[in-house]
C-alpha cells in the first residue's frame, strides 16, 4: 500500500520507481502513471539528465510489460491506446519516430 501511495508523489522520479514496482501486482494502476511520465513536464529545477532518465525508465518499463523490443518504441502508443490511454500527439509521433 505504501508503494501504491507513492505513485501520487510530487516527485516524478518517486512516482516512476513506485509505479514500476506496483506494476508487478496492479499494472492497471501503474501503467497510466508511467504513461504520464512520458510527456509530463519536469520540474524546471531538476537536472535535465534526471528528466531524461525518468522518461527512459518509464518507457523501458512499459515496453518490457508489453513485450516490445526495448530499442524500438514505435508500437508503444498503440498498446497504450488499446488500454484507453491517449498520449499527446507530439509524444506519440516521437515514439513512432515520425518527427
Amino acid at each position: 500500500m505504501a508503494l501504491e501511495r507513492l505513485m501520487n508523489d510530487t516527485d516524478p522520479s518517486t512516482r516512476g520507481r513506485a509505479a514500476r514496482r506496483v506494476m508487478e501486482w496492479d499494472p492497471d494502476r501503474a501503467i497510466p502513471v508511467l504513461a504520464r511520465l512520458l510527456y509530463e513536464q519536469s520540474d524546471p529545477q531538476s537536472v535535465s539528465v534526471e528528466a531524461v532518465l525518468i522518461v527512459r525508465e518509464a518507457r523501458y518499463a512499459l515496453q518490457k510489460y508489453f513485450g516490445l523490443d526495448l530499442f524500438d518504441p514505435t508500437e508503444l502508443p498503440d498498446r497504450l491506446a488499446a488500454m484507453g490511454i491517449t498520449l499527446p500527439e507530439k509524444t506519440s509521433r516521437g515514439l513512432r519516430r515520425e518527427n
